[in-house]
């Protein structure tokens, strides 16, 4: 693994900086061990890690020149996108940019083949990411090999988007990585000159990362690959470790509440959407964000996805009628109530509540008063409702608003999920969408459904 040397006809290594921005995880040991063991050329990796740890909580690594750490006490620590923000300036001069969490595993030579896998993309400036298949490392099932691609999954309350893995169809005949429309921060892998391009938000919280650098590099000439086999395993599994979130929530640290960072990264994400910019957190100057929702096959104004897009059929999406976000199509949604987690102000015979469902910026698209006592019970006696309406927005979420006998106001809410989950919580009241993919008509898709 060399690149061209000087004039002479001289090579050099080629360097990989590995970026991890770990919070209290005792995984970062065995990742970094297990990255250099799994490489092709080890001693040409370089590791830049944010270790945001408690006192208690040794330095997990042997002291080696390839380890160059910012060391932070927990509770002084604002959250993933800011430590991910604070590892480029460790950066000396390296090739590559790597970026992940701190519970991965490798396969053999993932080094070499990744480099191949950039350099074969046919790209001048090309960005591998995914959501890796994942690992448990309490198991000793053996890893899966077969690669992940990201899919939308649904609009957040918030109108951004979020994703889900799916394999790749058909990727035991692929010889390169396919195209993409999307990113996944937790391994994302570029030439290092994109860190300088696509500055890390620090403002930034969880929710909205990953769409934000999406359009961010997209703009700034990035194209976009999954890698066609795989290379890094990820534990998905969170409840081996402590949350920011956990942490974070003022009695503990004393500090801000993680809540408020997450409020003011969402209405940030929201507007950047709606509204872009340029300038070192903006949009880049090669395409437009226009371009972006075309080659995606989203419109962010209207938190509209493109069935081409649902399917998850390889980008660029086919927009033969430039206006079909703006079309309204029709919605069917099942909203669930919890009987149990019911105020009683909605259960009496004659009660009267208010039903709305919104899209993101607060137009209400269905609204309706009703009386809960009367709906149908599904097999566990909980109230439900079939919604049906028709609308260019997506609706993201719900409220049913009633009056207590003394005028005060009692309320329930949630999010409308399309991804047609089986409903995990049992505590929860649910609202799901269950004609996800748009028909031809309205008539046809109330027909079918």
């Amino acid at each position: 693994m060399a690149r061209d040397g000087d004039s002479t006809g001289g090579f050099q290594p080629v360097t990989i900086f590995v970026s991890i921005a770990s919070y209290r995880d005792s995984q970062l040991g065995p990742t970094v061990r297990n990255c250099l063991a799994k490489a092709d050329y080890p001693g040409e990796l370089r590791f830049g890690i944010c270790w945001q740890h408690a006192p208690d909580e040794p330095w997990p690594l042997d002291a080696d020149k390839r380890f160059r750490v910012i060391d932070v006490d927990y509770r002084e620590s604002q959250g993933a996108c800011w430590a991910r923000a604070e590892i480029p300036r460790l950066i000396d001069g390296e090739d590559w940019y790597l970026q992940l969490d701190s519970h991965h595993r490798f396969a053999q030579g993932w080094d070499s083949r990744l480099i191949a896998m950039a350099e074969n993309s046919g790209s001048a400036k090309p960005l591998i990411s995914t959501y890796p298949a994942g690992f448990r490392f309490s198991s000793d099932q053996p890893l899966k090999h077969e690669p992940w691609q990201m899919m939308f999954g649904r609009w957040s309350p918030e109108g951004i988007p979020l994703f889900l893995p799916q394999r790749i169809p058909n990727w035991r005949k692929l010889t390169q990585p396919v195209r993409a429309r999307f990113l996944g921060a937790c391994f994302l892998f570029a030439r290092a000159k994109w860190v300088n391009d696509v500055p890390y938000d620090p403002e930034l919280y969880f929710t909205g990362e990953e769409i934000s650098l999406a359009v961010r590099s997209w703009t700034a000439g990035y194209d976009f690959f999954h890698p066609h086999k795989t290379l890094v395993w990820h534990q998905w599994n969170r409840d081996y470790r402590p949350k920011h979130w956990d942490d974070h929530r003022g009695e503990i640290t004393g500090g801000v509440h993680f809540s408020e960072r997450d409020s003011g990264s969402l209405k940030k994400v929201r507007n950047f959407l709606c509204e872009p910019y340029t300038g070192r957190y903006g949009c880049g100057t090669v395409r437009t964000v226009a371009d972006y929702e075309r080659f995606a096959g989203l419109d962010f104004a209207r938190s509209r996805t493109h069935e081409y897009t649902l399917q998850g059929l390889e980008p660029p999406t086919p927009v033969t009628d430039p206006g079909w976000a703006a079309a309204p199509r029709p919605w069917r949604i099942i909203l669930t109530l919890n009987r149990g987690q019911l105020p009683a102000a909605f259960l009496a015979e004659d009660a009267e509540a208010e039903l709305t469902v919104r899209e993101p910026g607060g137009e209400i698209l269905y609204g309706d008063t009703v009386r809960v006592h009367d709906w149908e019970l599904n097999e566990l006696g909980d109230p439900h409702r079939t919604l049906r309406f028709s609308a260019a927005w997506t609706p993201v979420r719900w409220a049913l608003t009633a009056r207590r006998p003394r005028g005060r106001i009692v309320e329930v809410h949630g999010a409308v999920d399309s991804l047609r989950r089986p409903q995990r919580w049992r505590s929860q009241h649910t609202a799901v969408v269950t004609n996800r993919l748009a028909a031809k008509t309205p008539d046809d898709a109330i027909a079918s459904s």
